[in-house]
């Protein structure tokens, strides 16, 4: 028994199953035309063949048709005739027929027509020919026939065939017709004009490429549709409006299915929830809230329990948590864990702190006191302090290129390397009612070096040449020659011409080698020429009041490092670089910040262990910093009761 499928899609394989003793056959057709695409065929062949799969393929042939006819035939048929027939016919035809004709016609046609065709043809051609053949033939006949014969015949034929004839063929051919011609010819398409020439094979491509399906895009496409609650609720109430309460009816989703786009599937399905939840309230998603995985949080008091030795890194406090590594690092982006870093600070008395205390209290304006405590403006006062600058840091980081090499240094011995002390002093910069800066307050830094003659001879200079020598010790009288020589000069140099006949204040720390108040050297030096500069000291075991240590110093060094000096007499020319590049904005907003640590030290009487305050000074722009900082009445009070 024989089966063939009509209006295949185009595209698809064309398989011949054979069913018998352990036989099984498999045949593929692959035509393809202008005009109509691809059509195949599936046959079913019951057959008598044992344990034969036979795989037949209509080819590129040129002599004796194709794929196992005898004589001139197609498809394994006898004697002129088409697709496994007996006489002339085609396809479980009678008498020279094709494909379920009447008479001598090939592929459902009328009188020995072959598809639609006029006279006996096949498929849209002229004379008595089948699918593209020229004599009688149907799907590849013995004369004029298609799809690899010898003479006049289509799909690979020598002279007056198609799909890929010399002469007068279809499908890019030497001369004549292409791809469905009209003479001789299968399959009616547009003529391909060539200029004398040979015929390509683009328009095959082409052909191939549109009907090229990617497989994989159609399956990562998303084909479902998510309703919402109000969507799926509007449709219940669509289906009960034509339907009622009782069953489904008849015909009901259809109708609703048409008018809305949604499938019948979706809609008995809302209609089916509806009933057995029973209203118009139970179509609803059942999922509350949101879904997914659940965040994890971090439990405060577990971490607190953890000794702070075994929480130093993320790896450790993952450990202590019983957390993945990367649940930390999310924790700490979203600011429910921090980072601290910590800091060694001085162990004070409370003779220390009682101190602390009388000295902020004492840079408080009396005329304030106490219902409105406020600082004084500090205008005054300049402020002292010593610092190492070191040639390089032990370590050093920079960003470098993926083909850059890495940068070199070297020095004698990393536990000793080379630096030189200096002294700086900075006052509180002043500012016009325009905000421009009129008084930077930078007064000076001051190396402690030496030049001193080389005592011996060498490759690098004679014996004799001066040298800079870093000086080994700072003492006493090594303070007070830089006071009197470089800072009191410095002072008078600089200082505003409107407040010359007002007292200065010289602060610095309690080291021992500084010099004390009542030095008789120092103060006559600070009252010549008419001048009232006085040297006051901070209390002991307080950095934090001093402006220099406060931020200045972290300024510059942060600009010192970035120049990397090579030797000492580059440390002089950096740190000069730095210091006149430092911006007065800078030390302007320390000094501000100066008064809100004396703030914290009222509140905290005294004590060390505070938050740095921040009072996002850059927002107030150049210049429009407040020039005083208030402090509330009851700290004030209750740390003169303090240190009463």
């Amino acid at each position: 028994m024989l089966t063939l499928d009509l209006n295949i899609p185009p595209g698809l394989q064309v398989h011949d199953k054979g069913e018998g003793s352990n036989g099984r056959r498999q045949g593929r057709l692959g035509v393809g035309h202008a005009g109509c695409g691809r059509g195949q065929a599936v046959v079913r062949h019951i057959g008598s063949s044992s344990g034969a799969e036979r795989h037949l393929r209509f080819g590129w042939r040129h002599s004796r048709g194709f794929a196992e006819h005898e004589d001139s035939g197609a498809y394994s048929a006898h004697d002129d005739g088409a697709f496994v027939s007996h006489d002339g016919g085609a396809y479980s035809a009678h008498d020279d027929d094709a494909l379920g004709a009447h008479d001598g016609g090939a592929f459902v046609s009328r009188d020995g027509g072959a598809y639609n065709a006029h006279d006996g043809g096949a498929y849209g051609a002229h004379d008595d020919d089948a699918f593209g053949a020229h004599d009688g033939g149907a799907f590849v006949s013995h004369d004029g026939g298609t799809y690899g014969a010898h003479d006049g015949g289509a799909y690979g034929a020598h002279s007056d065939d198609a799909f890929g004839a010399h002469d007068e063929g279809a499908f890019v051919s030497h001369d004549g017709d292409a791809y469905g011609a009209h003479d001789d010819d299968g399959h009616d398409t547009d003529q391909q004009d060539e200029e004398d020439g040979h015929g390509t094979d683009h328009n095959a491509e082409d052909h191939e490429n549109n009907n090229i399906i990617d497989l994989n895009v159609m399956a990562n496409r998303r084909r479902r549709t998510f309703h919402t609650d109000d969507d799926k609720r509007l449709l219940y109430t669509a289906i009960l409006e034509i339907n009622g309460r009782g069953p489904l009816k008849r015909g009901v989703t259809k109708k609703i299915s048409a008018k809305h786009k949604v499938p019948v599937r979706v809609l008995r399905r809302i209609w089916d929830n509806g009933r057995r939840g029973g209203g118009v309230n139970a179509v609803i998603n059942k999922r509350a809230g949101r879904v997914g995985r659940k965040c994890v949080t971090l439990d405060s008091d577990a971490l607190a329990a953890v000794p702070p030795n075994d929480r130093t890194t993320i790896r450790d406090v993952a450990g202590a948590l019983n957390m993945a590594k990367t649940t930390v690092h999310r924790l700490l982006k979203e600011h429910e864990l921090c980072k601290h870093t910590n800091e060694l600070k001085p162990m004070l008395t409370e003779e220390n702190k009682k101190a602390r205390v009388t000295y902020c209290i004492s840079n408080l304006e009396p005329a304030s006191m106490p219902e409105n405590p406020v600082f004084k403006d500090s205008f005054n006062v300049v402020h002292i302090d010593e610092k190492w600058f070191y040639r390089t840091r032990k370590t050093q980081g920079v960003y470098l290129g993926i083909n850059e090499p890495n940068p070199v240094r070297h020095t004698k011995n990393k536990g000793h390397i080379e630096k030189i002390m200096f002294l700086a002093a900075v006052a509180r910069p002043r500012y016009d009612m325009q905000g421009n800066c009129t008084f930077d307050g930078k007064i000076g830094i001051w190396p402690y070096v030496e030049w001193k003659p080389a005592q011996r001879r060498s490759p690098n200079r004679p014996r004799g040449t001066l040298e800079l020598k870093p000086c080994d010790r700072v003492g006493m009288e090594k303070s007070r020659e830089y006071l009197i020589t470089k800072v009191l000069p410095a002072i008078k140099e600089k200082w505003p011409q409107e407040d010359r006949c007002k007292p200065i204040f010289i602060q610095q720390d309690n080291a021992k080698t500084h010099v004390r108040p009542d030095d008789p050297v120092v103060c006559a030096a600070a009252t010549q020429d008419g001048w009232d500069i006085r040297v006051v000291m901070q209390p002991l075991n307080s950095p934090d009041t001093n402006a220099l240590d406060l931020g200045v110093f972290n300024s510059l060094q942060s600009a010192f490092e970035k120049k990397m000096p090579k030797n000492l007499q580059e440390i002089l020319q950096k740190v000069d670089e730095t210091w006149n590049e430092h911006d007065a904005d800078k030390s302007n907003r320390v000094f501000l910040s100066n008064q809100a640590v004396m703030r914290e030290i009222i509140k905290h009487k005294g004590s060390i262990d505070y938050d740095l305050p921040h009072l996002k000074k850059k927002s107030f722009g150049r210049g429009k910093l407040p020039r005083r900082l208030p402090c509330e009445p009851e700290f004030v009070v209750a740390a003169l009761e303090y240190v009463a």
